[in-house]
């Protein structure tokens, strides 16, 4: 079983390691995130009737356990931003890391559904597909929220033009849908 487990679960450690550091936007939570639902994912593997849908089955898993993460931030919070002001960022580029830090900004002011999708679409490489398996939609749902969730990010960075950078929401539009 763990030969099984690690045969699947290894081409796709990167791509998801990529998706929790982007829902997440903190190392140690992307860590965390990423360790249990590996764990979750080896201890459920057996009741995995499909082999073929181990992704969504992974996916899925990091999406609900980030999900749950959020309701429970609501109650008990986890924020502080003395803390986080103290955290050294991980690009090198004072313009690129505040240029991200304008877009995440934007990313959280943006419904879950369609930041989510945007997150696994464009930072992970999903496929239309695959997010909607994982998202348990439809394809047309996924690309529905793709283009809602990129026409509301360009607006909301277009409201917030006095980025360090001043992004061209002319070219938001990253990757083409199909």
């Amino acid at each position: 079983m763990q030969r099984e487990f690690m045969r699947l679960y290894s081409p796709l450690h990167a791509r998801l390691s990529r998706y929790v550091e982007a829902i997440t936007r903190n190392r140690e939570e992307a860590k965390d995130l990423l360790s249990e639902t590996t764990l979750i994912a080896y201890e459920r593997f057996e009741q995995l009737k499909n082999k073929d849908a181990f992704i969504y089955f992974l996916f899925s898993i990091a999406s609900k356990l980030y999900k749950k993460q959020l309701r429970r931030r609501k109650w008990w919070g986890m924020f502080s931003e003395d803390k986080a002001i103290e955290i050294p960022g991980g690009y090198l580029n004072p313009e690129t890391n505040a240029d991200v830090d304008f877009l995440y900004k934007a990313l959280d002011k943006m419904p879950i559904q369609f930041r989510e999708a945007i997150v696994m679409f464009e930072l992970t490489g999903l496929s239309i597909k695959e997010i909607a398996e994982i998202q348990s939609v439809t394809e047309s749902a996924v690309k529905s929220r793709l283009t809602r969730g990129r026409e509301k990010l360009a607006s909301l960075l277009r409201e917030g033009e006095a980025s360090p950078t001043h992004f061209n929401t002319n070219n938001l539009m990253l990757s083409p849908l199909f």
